[in-house]
């Protein structure tokens, strides 16, 4: 996939958040899952008076090992890249054309607003005001005659567009990926992609004016009729339904198998089971007849993991007090650990979870549990995140400032509780659900909010200093981009050696196809992953994936 994270502040965006703040700002002491997320690190649009720093295509400093661009693939529905169809979209002089991998035009800049060749044989283009589809060879499939016409996604089935009228209605349909005809004419509200069983989602606004959730198959046929609040994926051969703010089921027809009587359902799993949301609002679960197998008698119930490998289900209860303390079910709802922890996490693979408990002064401390409920790493941690597939965790101690505020410090511990890494970071960034760490080899670190980021590898050693103030992922082609105190910006390889220099005021960071667009000053060009202009920058953009549209 394409380096989206190029920014340390949109790592966010990818669900790999901050694990810890800075300062804890609040209560006396710290408190255990208190945590802010970064805020944003941006590479601000740089303005200048004097004349741009001279490029050039050998941008190239001497380094061990230089990646090697990708070979051209076939087109791939689920790649980020840069050219599709072997064309991207490019501007100049206020119209956007398509140009090819010497960065010479295929399709003239002769129109107002151009779409990337997505999928197939595609494109959207307007000129004026009217929008309509053309071929690679710049033909028109669809006259640019319509009032508006916009891309939702593709799928083996076709290209999903919409339209939209100058009375404001939108419609959507599904074109051929080739020759541009309509599958499915422009005749719903929405039509979203199809799903592996050939069923897609619609919606329809009913004479109240209330709109209706149905589905489709592959040829426009209604096999649901919309008359639902809401639905569900088919899972194991039913899904759910709202209606009227409850929820119920229906089968592969649309017929309602269970009532809608819940006030929140899930997806069935492959033993049969679904979580439901009772009257009371306690949590229980259901088999494909209705019946109630485990009573909705939990106050609490992680439904994003359920019940994991191990058979157990994170689940809580309110106690005497009024506190809410969680232990873990099997899927016959009995306790198999007592709810006695003041928080907890799922099971990860390795057989642990995270878990919490007070110490005599309240303060929240965590550790980890095995599959008994017994403390195999004691609760000594601030936070602990869960462990990822490799046997590590982040966690988090933190320290008083003298003012005080505690300072958080991450740290990496592995399946023993032994510091991999000791905490002395104030950031090590991870998936906050799973734990998993930001790259396969390498793990990113900053010094603070607005501070300094570099890498270092799973022993703790430092591999990339911590000197620059923004610090991009690894894209595919082993690339990160970094920018440098002036503000310029170049790439770097795992080894922490600059291997394009620093050179450019923005980039777009590199694509699954290896490429990337640069700015230098206000025009904008390609490089390789040898960092060699492909296409001068010469143009007023290059709008890539992330800006498929110049408005």
């Amino acid at each position: 996939m394409k380096n989206t994270a190029f920014l340390c502040g949109i790592l966010a965006s990818l669900l790999l958040t901050a694990c810890v703040s800075d300062n804890y700002d609040g209560n006396s002491q710290p408190e255990a899952g208190i945590t802010s997320e970064a805020d944003d690190i941006i590479i601000e649009e740089i303005t200048e008076t004097e004349a741009p720093a001279e490029t050039t295509s050998e941008a190239v400093t001497e380094a061990s090992e230089v990646p090697v661009p990708y070979e051209e693939e076939e087109y791939d529905p689920d790649a980020e890249n840069l050219f599709y169809q072997g064309l991207t979209t490019a501007s100049m002089d206020g119209k956007m054309g398509y140009i090819d991998k010497t960065g010479n035009w295929v399709i003239e800049p002769k129109f107002d607003n151009a779409h990337n060749f997505y999928a197939g044989n595609i494109a959207i283009v307007r000129i004026g005001e009217k929008y309509g589809c053309i071929d690679r060879s710049g033909n028109y499939l669809i006259e640019p005659e319509m009032d508006y016409l916009g891309y939702l996604c593709s799928d083996e089935y076709g290209i999903h567009l919409y339209t939209v009228d100058s009375h404001g209605h939108t419609k959507f349909g599904v074109i051929d990926q080739t020759t541009g005809k309509w599958l499915i004419e422009p005749e719903f509200e929405y039509l979203g992609e199809f799903e592996e069983n050939g069923l897609a989602h619609i919606w329809e606004t009913d004479a109240d004016g209330d709109r209706k959730i149905g589905l489709v198959d592959t040829s426009g046929n209604i096999v649901v009729s919309p008359v639902f609040d809401g639905i569900g994926d088919l899972s194991n051969g039913m899904t759910w339904i709202i209606i009227g703010y409850r929820y119920g089921y229906i089968d592969e027809t649309g017929s309602v198998v269970i009532e809608a009587q819940f006030r929140s359902a899930g997806d069935f799993s492959d033993d049969g089971m679904a979580y439901i949301r009772g009257e009371d609002n306690g949590y229980g679960f259901i088999d494909k007849s209705g019946n109630i197998i485990i009573d909705d008698k939990f106050d609490y119930l992680d439904c994003r993991n359920c019940f994991t490998e191990n058979g157990l289900a994170l689940a809580g209860v309110e106690n005497s007090e009024g506190d809410m303390v969680y232990g873990f079910i099997d899927r016959t709802g009995e306790w198999v650990i007592e709810p006695t922890f003041a928080d907890a996490g799922a099971f990860s693979k390795n057989g642990l979870a995270a878990a919490a408990v007070r110490d005599d002064s309240g303060l929240m401390l965590w550790g980890y549990i095995d599959e008994s409920g017994s403390f195999v790493i004691e609760p000594v941690f601030n936070i602990a995140n869960s462990f990822d597939d490799t046997g590590l965790a982040v966690i988090s101690i933190a320290e008083p400032d003298g003012d005080g505020k505690y300072i958080y410090y991450d740290g990496v511990i592995d399946q023993n509780g032994n510091y991999v890494i000791e905490p002395k970071y104030k950031y090590i960034y991870c998936d906050d659900i799973t734990g998993k760490l930001y790259d396969e080899d390498l793990i990113l670190v900053g010094d603070s909010p607005f501070g300094k980021y570099g890498y270092i590898d799973r022993n703790g050693n430092e591999i990339i200093e911590l000197k620059y103030q923004s610090l991009g992922g690894f894209a595919p082609n082993g690339l990160a981009g970094i920018q440098n105190d002036d503000d310029k910006i170049g790439f770097i390889n795992k080894s922490g050696e600059i291997v394009i220099d620093f050179q450019f005021d923005r980039v777009d960071g590199f694509y699954d196809d290896g490429y990337c667009v640069v700015r230098i000053r206000d025009k904008y060009g390609i490089i390789d992953s040898y960092g060699n202009y492909i296409a001068e920058p010469v143009f007023d953009s290059i709008p890539g994936q992330w800006m498929s549209i110049l408005e």
